[in-house]
């Protein structure tokens, strides 16, 4: 792998919800037989199904939708409610792909974020049926499942299925709805974010806008636009969103990525490994620069290690680059551990590095050349020269014991009179910390 080159790790990819224009192909087939499943699920909870039907509080337009629908009359509300009713499952979406088109399965999974089958927490209320402006969890497996066959249909099916739902996006819960089934349409991803602003939406609803948003974002603005939510980190312990944003962006994702781990953000700790995890993948300069910039997070030093170690030529270009003191010993210690990379410059000779430090490759080479010939001189060249890395050490000082203090013991170290004792012994860094 090249120094910029970026390919989804094979463990990912199980996570990626699969787009059409994505880098992770989908091969997902219809399923003919999905059909006979989704029925014989039906007919075996039937009667929990007419009790949510038969219960008062469920919406009568709702109700009267589902039984046109099991009557024969299909409609694209029916069979989004009776998909929520069946717990959304994947194979949801092959029934309604098989039995009336692509373009119906697509209107009836933009429908199923819009119903929810309640029941409140304190559980003295039935499930009944009610409209939601947006549920994130109402089409999770049907949508998906959609997603995946949408990305292998022909391009007319495709086409066909797009200006179905067009006309279906009326609010917020359709937009985002049709933005993750279609995010090869930018301007619809662009539009369900300025309807989040226009709505004025807070809250609980606007992190799930955010969260269903981010599956379909396919450039570095819109990330923006969907981490702007500091409660979204929460939300990515779920390594699908993350790793859907990444191979929808590709690198362009990383800078707004890395904002994840500024301070503030105060992200818990699964998910700022998984962030973590995710950058160090990505071999780049700007990745580089932006965890030496926040080396003072909490488990950014050793990610930077790390990648230092799997790539040591990018990372002595980006430690020599740094204007930041605290990259000095990162500095040293790399090249003490990677002393043949000072000698494999990763640019054209002439070129300028890509930080305003106002030098060339060739003289970046020099001075990472210097500084290594400087550290491996050996500790006893820099103790016999009255000198450390980190300049002159403290003159030895002759002392004596002198005299035991009556009550304690110690010695007093009295260095005017006595004997001579040993001598104390300068370390690297210009300190006395023993004996000899």
């Amino acid at each position: 792998m090249s120094s910029t080159a970026f390919s989804m790790p094979v463990e990912w990819r199980p996570h990626v919800h699969v787009r059409r224009d994505g880098g992770v192909r989908g091969d997902a087939v219809v399923e003919p037989g999905a059909v006979h499943e989704v029925r014989a699920v039906l007919a075996e909870r039937s009667p929990a199904v007419e009790a949510v039907l038969d219960e008062p509080m469920s919406d009568q337009d709702l109700v009267a939708a589902v039984r046109a629908h099991l009557a024969g009359e299909a409609t694209p509300l029916g069979a989004a409610v009776v998909a929520v009713l069946l717990g959304s499952e994947p194979r949801m979406a092959d029934a309604l792909v098989v039995e009336h088109g692509l373009p119906f399965a697509a209107r009836a999974v933009v429908g199923m974020r819009c119903v929810e089958a309640h029941r409140n927490g304190y559980g003295n209320t039935a499930l009944h049926l009610r409209r939601k402006d947006l549920d994130h969890n109402a089409a999770v497996g049907t949508a998906r499942r959609l997603r995946s066959l949408l990305a292998t249909a022909s391009d007319e099916e495709y086409e066909n299925a797009l200006l179905a739902v067009e006309l279906q996006r009326t609010a917020l819960g359709a937009m985002a709805a049709a933005s993750y089934l279609f995010p090869t349409r930018r301007d619809w991803v662009d539009d369900a974010f300025d309807e989040v602003e226009r709505a004025n939406v807070t809250g609980y609803q606007r992190v799930l806008a955010h969260v269903s948003l981010s599956y379909a974002v396919s450039t570095a603005a819109q990330v923006e636009r969907a981490l702007t939510t500091r409660a979204v980190g929460r939300y990515l312990k779920d390594e699908d969103a993350l790793y859907t944003v990444l191979d929808g962006v590709g690198a362009d994702a990383l800078p707004a990525i890395a904002v994840l781990l500024e301070p503030h953000r105060e992200l818990d700790g699964e998910v700022r490994d998984r962030v973590l995890e995710t950058l160090v993948e990505f071999p780049t300069a700007e990745v580089f620069d932006a965890l030496l910039a926040r080396l003072e997070v909490k488990r950014v030093l050793p990610a930077v290690l790390d990648l230092a170690r799997r790539y040591p030529v990018l990372a002595l270009e980006r430690f020599v680059a740094s204007d930041d003191p605290r990259v000095e010993p990162l500095l040293e210690r790399h090249l003490k551990g990677h002393p043949e990379s000072a000698d494999a410059p990763s640019r054209p000779t002439g070129s300028t590095c890509p930080r305003t430090c106002g030098r060339s490759s060739t003289n970046c080479a020099e001075r990472a050349s210097k500084r290594r010939r400087w550290t491996r001189c050996p500790r006893s060249w820099w103790i016999r020269r009255g000198w450390s890395r980190r300049g002159p050490s403290r003159w030895n000082r002759w002392w004596s014991r002198g005299s035991r203090h009556r009550t304690t013991g110690r010695w007093s170290g009295n260095p005017a009179s006595g004997p001579r004792g040993p001598r104390s012994s300068p370390t690297p860094a210009g300190r006395t910390t023993g004996l000899r």
